[in-house]
């Protein structure tokens, strides 16, 4: 019947379809500077194995190449908007890799294709993406992490001697973390690209930033490296821990003024002991007695005061704006709660010293 005498004709027509096609292909690869090349596009998998034998370690390999940093991305990547972009297409990046080099291992189709003078290909004249040159970025790694010790830059240097890395995503790290650095110009560069790569969202939950200057936001390192707020929640949380900090710092500074009121005391009583006379007492005596005890635990008191309010400092150098409030909101409602606590102190002074009041009364 007809429908049996389709069938073969069809199949007939896709076999040499594909056959004309394979000669196309070919004929371009030989000479690209054909009218009907225009539109060629190289196979996309033997484009991914050419990838594949310039960015794999090996003898021939050169996987710390710029454009072996962006197919990592690319493959490994779970950012929808990373996988969808046209400079994750593998075309994109074998002439990111083979542009400047044709003649390097891996690259001979490029060379085939792109090299040749008068090509017509489109592809080869795709706008790639603004990234620096490898050395540029080892050398702006370099000055950064030889200038501020940052987590990221273990990853390129050990003992302050480099090694091999992924020196792009280092870099992106170090610029997300502080984007007004000199260095991380390239950066803005090819961010005001592709924005919304991970290698660029400022807003990465796993990347803080470090602003010299007021800021909103949840994510700031605070004390310690694995204290990030990586969630509303624990934003919140750390909010409040800061605030309970500043509150038992106003706390433990009463607790201390009462105890050197009672020190105070023991003093003064000590200091009549070494000469009944208060006015002989007020004259010749320049400093407190010396008691070991007192000494020893004023001091550890006083480096325990030091260090709490010099924590609250460094966090109140993270510049963000909640974690400051919690702070200033914190001494605020400290002092109200431990006002009733506070000592009062003689006019004659925290040392207790015999004043005119005592002698003469």
């Amino acid at each position: 019947n007809t429908f049996t005498m389709l069938v073969p004709l069809c199949l007939l027509w896709l076999v040499a379809s594909c056959q004309a096609s394979s000669i196309n292909d070919t004929s371009c690869l030989v000479d690209p500077t054909q009218s009907s090349c225009v539109d060629f596009h190289l196979n996309d998998t033997l484009t991914a194995a050419q990838i594949s034998i310039i960015c794999t370690p090996g003898p021939h390999g050169m996987p710390e190449m710029v454009g072996c940093s962006v197919w990592r991305i690319c493959v490994n990547s779970s950012n929808a908007q990373e996988k969808a972009s046209p400079y994750c297409k593998n075309f994109d990046i074998y002439k990111s890799l083979c542009g400047m080099m044709p003649s390097m291992d891996g690259c001979s189709l490029y060379a085939d294709l792109c090299a040749v003078k008068g090509t017509v290909v489109k592809d080869c004249n795709m706008t790639l993406l603004p990234l620096p040159s490898l050395e540029q970025l080892r050398n702006d790694v370099k000055y950064i992490c030889g200038n501020m010790s940052m987590v990221s830059c273990d990853e390129c240097f050990t003992n302050g001697q480099p090694k091999s890395c992924d020196y792009l995503a280092v870099y992106s790290q170090l610029c997300q973390i502080m984007p007004s650095m000199t260095q991380c110009a390239d950066w803005k560069g090819y961010c005001r690209v592709i924005p919304d790569w991970d290698i660029c969202d400022g807003t990465s939950p796993n990347v803080p930033r470090m602003e010299m200057f007021f800021h909103t936001g949840i994510t700031d390192y605070i004390l310690f490296q694995s204290w990030v707020p990586k969630s509303v929640g624990e934003y919140a949380a750390s909010l409040i821990i800061v605030f309970l900090m500043a509150i038992m710092g106003e706390g433990f500074r009463v607790f201390k003024l009462r105890i050197e009121a009672k020190w105070n005391e023991q003093i003064r009583e000590e200091a009549h002991k070494r000469d009944a006379s208060p006015l002989l007492l007020q004259k010749t005596i320049s400093r407190s007695p010396f008691i070991l005890r007192i000494e020893v635990a004023r001091a550890v008191m006083r480096s325990l005061e030091v260090f709490i309010h010099y924590m609250l400092m460094l966090v109140a150098m993270t510049f963000n704006v909640g974690l400051f409030l919690a702070i200033v909101l914190g001494s605020g409602l400290g002092l109200l709660l431990f006002s009733v606590f506070r000592p009062v102190v003689p006019d004659n002074g925290v040392l207790g010293i015999i004043g005119d009041e005592d002698c003469c009364n």
